[in-house]
């Protein structure tokens, strides 16, 4: 859907991937670069050493993103509800109900999620969580407003991402907590479109 209602939060959701964009090839240039000079130093001091190392190495890679990349996928594939897939999850619905029904099973439900925080602005809220065993710890943005595409009824849009810009499987953590969240609007209506993923 391309109406107004859903470029809710879109500045959000592109600073999400500009940052996600950004952090990720550091990240990944760090990797490579403690990962490849021991291999250079090796070539250079004792060759035999070094000509193995490099692909044990570019084999290790390439494993642990294929391996992060099955499980992220397997852990988000059975999961239904209007929130898009991945590390970072958005999604959308409407609602008869007005904010003063919304705000309180949306605060209630982001509580039970383990989300605290408060409002932002006048009609969105930021709440966090704090991190896990095995899970980067998640800021979540929860806007509810009146709709401008279908007027008489109001539309909330909840994005959730990982704090750490890095993260890349998240055992579908967001995506649950989005659905969770959409899940508590009183009175909802549609989803709005697909999905958006922000990567």
């Amino acid at each position: 859907m391309d109406g107004v209602d859903s470029q809710i939060l879109m500045a959000e959701r592109q600073y999400s991937a500009q940052r996600r964009r950004k952090g990720t090839t550091g990240y990944w240039g760090l990797i490579a670069g403690i990962a490849i000079v021991p291999g250079l130093v090796m070539l250079v001091v004792f060759p035999p050493m070094g000509l193995l190392y490099l692909p044990i190495v570019g084999v290790a890679a390439v494993l642990g993103i294929g391996v992060a990349a099955v499980i992220n996928k397997t852990s988000t594939a059975q999961q239904a509800g209007a929130a898009s897939s991945g590390p970072v999850s958005f999604g959308q619905v409407y609602t008869m109900a007005p904010p003063a029904q919304v705000w309180p099973a949306l605060q209630q439900a982001a509580a039970t999620q383990g989300l605290f925080g408060g409002m932002i602005g006048p009609t969105t809220m930021q709440v966090n969580r704090a991190m896990g065993v095995v899970t980067p710890s998640s800021k979540v943005l929860i806007d509810v407003r009146p709709s401008y595409d279908r007027p008489g009824m109001g539309v909330v849009s909840i994005l959730a991402e990982p704090t750490l810009p890095v993260a890349s499987v998240d055992y579908g953590r967001h995506q649950g907590m989005v659905n969770a969240l959409l899940f508590a609007v009183p009175q909802a209506g549609p989803a709005i479109g697909p999905g958006f993923t922000t990567y």
